[in-house]
Order: C-alpha cells, then sequence, then structure tokens
C-alpha cells in the first residue's frame, strides 16, 4: 500500500516561497523529521484528493489559501515505491501567513527567496535539502513561466 505526501510551492508577488518551521517529530511511518524549515503540506486522508490535501494542509499550517494548479509539478517516489511526494503550485496568495496548526507541528511561517532557500539555513535551523531541490525546480502554473 502507498501512502502520498503533499506539499505547496506557494509563490508571492515578489517571486519568494513560502515556508513554514517545522517542529521535530516522529512520522506515522516511524521516520524521524527533524526541526527544521520546509514546504507546507503533509499527508492525504483517506477521503480526499491530493489537490484536496495541498489546500488543507496549506490553510492548516500558514492560513493562507491560494489559487492552486491542479497539474503537480513535481513528483518523487521511494525505491519501494510505498511513498508517493506531490508537489503543488501555487500563487495569489489570501489571507495573512500567520501560524495556525491544530496539531502544533508548526513554529513559525516565513516568506523565502529562492537565494536564502540555496543557503541551506535560517536561524541555525536546517532548510530540508529536498525542500530545497523542490523550491527551485522549474515552475508550472505559477503564471510566471
Amino acid at each position: 500500500m502507498s501512502h502520498t505526501t503533499v506539499f505547496v510551492r506557494l509563490f508571492d508577488n515578489q517571486r519568494r516561497i513560502l515556508m513554514v518551521e517545522n517542529r521535530g517529530k516522529i512520522l506515522d511511518n516511524g521516520a524521524e523529521k527533524p526541526n527544521g524549515w520546509g514546504l507546507p503540506g503533509g499527508g492525504v486522508e483517506e477521503h480526499e484528493s491530493p489537490l484536496e490535501a495541498a489546500l488543507r494542509e496549506l490553510r492548516e499550517e500558514t492560513g493562507l489559501t491560494a489559487v492552486i494548479n491542479p497539474d503537480f509539478s513535481s513528483i518523487d517516489w521511494n525505491q519501494e515505491h510505498t511513498h508517493c511526494v506531490l508537489v503543488f503550485d501555487a500563487k495569489t496568495p489570501r489571507g495573512r501567513a500567520r501560524l495556525e496548526d491544530p496539531e502544533g507541528g508548526v513554529n513559525g511561517v516565513r516568506w523565502f527567496t529562492l537565494e536564502e532557500i540555496a543557503e541551506g539555513s535560517y536561524l541555525h535551523l536546517p532548510i530540508y535539502k529536498s525542500h530545497q531541490r523542490f523550491a527551485s525546480s522549474p515552475r508550472r502554473g505559477s503564471g510566471r513561466e
């Protein structure tokens, strides 16, 4: 059985990308997720589509809504093809980025430039390497091709 995780690569009008500071925890699959910065996102629940999950995770973790391109911009599988990661591009953020995570897994929300993401850390916390790659890959559907 495969598990799907979605992330949202949300761009603002200054071409910055929204990232959340994740609090370290043990994931459902037993893996350890360290403290660090990453794209908003999480697991797809049984009753929802990946796009619905992306919208929900963005709202839960940041308080924002946005226009999300329904065609994911990136896909990654683990070696066993049991875990799929989809990255959706989004634009036109609505609301004000703020801490709003009912499960308490997010410590902060911040807009980053691509140059800041490439540096690999902010306030002594790492930016997850996979998220650095996701953030810098070519955009689709962001309205700025």
